[in-house]
């Protein structure tokens, strides 16, 4: 296939059999397939190997690229990720209790979520969208 779909494909399986996968799933993506995957806990290394993320809280997305770039964007909204902790530790943690608890002025999560709203990368998804919505709706044919 073009495109493969997998939901949690590393659960229940020790670091090593995951970043194995995970190498295989590499593998595949060189050869010109998109793999998209969600994965929750990965390890550190397992997380490094990601060309591309994309952070979800309470159903909106509260962060779309590169494990670096969120980590400046987490940064510049004042979550600085402590220098020996597992990235996507700390990126899952401070959703998941942004989302949960009362956090300063108010939710973090919904504070991360729309400071994406305004982000040149959430732009650009955003004209994705809508170019794939008016090549779709253009390609429709009329039957009589």
């Amino acid at each position: 296939p073009s495109i493969l779909f997998l939901d949690e494909p590393t659960t229940g399986q020790d670091a090593y059999t995951a970043n194995i996968l995970i190498n295989q799933l590499q593998l595949f993506a060189t050869h010109g397939r998109i793999v998209l995957c969600t994965i929750h806990q990965p390890s550190s290394i397992t997380f490094s190997s990601f060309d591309k993320i994309i952070l979800v809280a309470n159903g909106r997305i509260a962060f779309s690229g590169t494990s670096k770039q969120a980590v400046t964007f987490f940064s510049g909204l004042g979550y600085l990720c402590p220098h020996t902790y597992n990235v996507a530790d700390f990126l899952v943690t401070t959703l998941v209790t942004s989302s949960t608890l009362e956090y300063h002025s108010g939710k973090p999560a919904e504070r991360i979520c729309d400071a994406f709203l305004v982000t040149d990368e959430c732009k650009e998804i955003d004209l994705i969208l809508q170019l794939e919505l008016y090549m779709s709706e253009s390609n429709k044919s009329v039957s009589y």
